[in-house]
Parts: C-alpha cells; sequence; structure tokens
C-alpha cells in the first residue's frame, strides 16, 4: 500500500504551534480552508460569550481557574515526551462546565466532549459535588485529544452525509461542509460512510493512558486536587512494589487493575495492551528488531497520535495484519490511510 505521500502531507512540524484544532483541511481551494479557518474562530468566540450567558454552564472558580491554566502548562510539556511537536493553547475561557448532560450524554455515559472546529471543551460535571479529582481527569483526557492531531475533508453537502460525522459548515450558501478526516489515530475510511472512526478505541485507549500518566506524575503540582492526590498515592496497591512499572503497566492487564482503578476505557486498554504486546512479540522475531522495549510500541502510537505521522505505525499493523482474514478491520483501517 502507498502511505507516504498521505503522511508527509500531514504530519506537522517539530516546535511550532497553531491557532486553530485543526491542523489540515483536505480538499477545497486554498480560499474556502482560509474561510473555514476564520468563521469557526469567529463562531468559537461568539460561543465562547454564548456559553457564559447559558443558565447550565457553572462559573469556574478562582482555584479551578488556576488549576487548568497549570494542567495546559504541564500538559504540554509532558505530552513534548510522547510524540507532541505543535501545540494548541487551551485557557479556562475554553472550558465549560455543564451541570446538566442531554438524556443522550446521559444514555452514552458521556462525561466530557470537545469541538474540533471551535477549540472548546464541556466537562459534564456538577461543580457544586467538588468533586475535583474527577474534574481534572476528565478534563486531562480531553485537552489531550484537542492536542492531538486532526484533519478535516472539505466536500459539497449532500443528504447522504447526514450522521456521518460532519463537524460543521461557512456558515453561508456555499454549501461546502467538513467531514472528520483524522482524529488522533482514528481514521475515516475511504468511502467517508461510517458513523464511528476505524480505531477510535485504540485512539481513546493510548488518550487515557497518557492522562493516567499524567496524573500520576504530576496530581500534587496542581493546586486544586494536591491533598486529593497525596492520599490517594498513600492507598495505592503498590507496596509490593519498589518503583511503579512502567512497561508492565502498558502491557499487562492485571497492572492496569492495580494502578488505574479510578479511570476510563479499561476494555479499550486491555485490547490495545494486546496488540501493543502482538506488536513487540512480531519485531522480536526481525533479525534487528526495531524495538528494544514495549514502551518503543506505545511511544509509535502515542507520536503518531499526537503529531499525524502515521506511517510507522501502519507499517507494523501491515506486517502484523495484513494477511490474516479474521482482521477485516484493520485492513480497512490500513485502505483508508493510504488514500
Amino acid at each position: 500500500m502507498n502511505f507516504e505521500n498521505t503522511f508527509r502531507a500531514e504530519s506537522v512540524k517539530l516546535g511550532s504551534e497553531r491557532e486553530s484544532p485543526v491542523h489540515r483541511i483536505v480538499g477545497g481551494s486554498p480560499e474556502t480552508q482560509r474561510r473555514a479557518q476564520a468563521y469557526w474562530k469567529g463562531v468559537a468566540d461568539g460561543m465562547m460569550n454564548r456559553r457564559k450567558e447559558d443558565k447550565n454552564t457553572q462559573e469556574i472558580p478562582p482555584e479551578l481557574h488556576e488549576s487548568i491554566e497549570k494542567i495546559h502548562v504541564l500538559l504540554v510539556e509532558f505530552l513534548r515526551e510522547y510524540g507532541l511537536e505543535e501545540s494548541i493553547e487551551i485557557t479556562p475561557e475554553h472550558t465549560h462546565f455543564i451541570n446538566k448532560a442531554s438524556e443522550d450524554e446521559l444514555e452514552k455515559g458521556i462525561l466530557g466532549t470537545y469541538r474540533t472546529y471551535t477549540g472548546e471543551i464541556d466537562i459534564l460535571q456538577d461543580l457544586e459535588k467538588g468533586d475535583y479529582w474527577q474534574i481534572c481527569r476528565i478534563l486531562v483526557h480531553e485537552m489531550i485529544h484537542m492536542q492531538s492531531f486532526q484533519s478535516v475533508t472539505a466536500k459539497k453537502w449532500s443528504p447522504d452525509l447526514k450522521d456521518k460525522r460532519v463537524i460543521g459548515d461557512l456558515g453561508d450558501s456555499d454549501n461546502t461542509v467538513f467531514q472528520e478526516r483524522r482524529m488522533g489515530i482514528s481514521m475515516m475510511d475511504k468511502s467517508g460512510s461510517q458513523k464511528e472512526l476505524l480505531l477510535r478505541w485504540a485512539n481513546e485507549a493510548v488518550t487515557e493512558e497518557l492522562s493516567k500518566r499524567f496524573m500520576h506524575r504530576y496530581a500534587q503540582k496542581i493546586p486544586i486536587i494536591k491533598e486529593k492526590a497525596k492520599a490517594i498515592k498513600k492507598r495505592r496497591r503498590l507496596n509490593h512494589l519498589k518503583r511503579f512499572d512502567l512497561e508492565r503497566a502498558i502491557i499487562d492487564p492485571m497492572m492496569l487493575d492495580v494502578y488505574s482503578d479510578e479511570f476510563n476505557y479499561k476494555n479499550y486498554r486491555e485490547n490495545f495492551n494486546i496488540l501493543v504486546s502482538a506488536l513487540y512479540r512480531k519485531d522480536s522475531e526481525r533479525n534487528t528488531p526495531k524495538y528494544k522495549t514495549r514502551e518503543d510500541v506505545f511511544k509509535l502510537f502515542s507520536g503518531a497520535m499526537l503529531n499525524g505521522r502515521l506511517l510507522p505505525i501502519a507499517r507494523a499493523l501491515e506486517s502484523l495484519w495484513a494477511s490474516n482474514s479474521k482482521q477485516e478491520g484493520m485492513r480497512s483501517y490500513l485502505r483508508a490511510i493510504s488514500k
């Protein structure tokens, strides 16, 4: 499969920052792409102002405001270790705390959401209940989504696109809409016809694993939860370990049970562990293995999620799954990223 052109076109440049959550718009004229970014920024500014007047949006207390700013600074520094090259500023003004979720959100158990084109995060938690550990944990997860690589495809609207992950338009009679193309390592298929992105489960697994690591390392530096973090650290069942074994935690689901009780997407993470383990074993069969540890395999995925370079994991997945007739979903992913 020809992966080269896709990845070179959609990766990002080292050390730069971006104004929009969307790294790349595929399709449409340069003028359409420029208008889209300008229009979305206007939508975001207007929505932030409207959110202040929304009765379901809670006022952010000063200590939480300070903590959001602290999380952003620490998180960008942390994600650099895992492949982040182009960050976006996330402020308390981008963050909304909603005390009343919709019926659909309640039914799906959604705790937080983010909007690709406006750079906003909604945390569906009641601040009056004061569970700031939970709030910060969800916030970190959504912030990592916002820092991840994202691209959209410009298309002319048609009824066939209904419920097919169309995220925005130009707000005029142009009839151009924008469909999600890439969200981290998850991706729309070639036809652009599915309602769910391919490999979304792996994208959530990597995001939550990074959230967990961040909270374990930095929670005691976040003003509003530092005392709670100290108590949680004492409570963790790691007395039999001299130190936290990072490599085993990535791969061994039993270690996840020990060290991540308060974190989500457990099934996704356990399945991702199996995938990483399989890739590591496959690589170890080579005369000259590429990966010294399983952590190297994990960083293969975290790097692709954050900087947009899917070529390394495409090659790794192709060698593992492409000949397996039972892995049609994985082959669909490989076909999608070669388009």
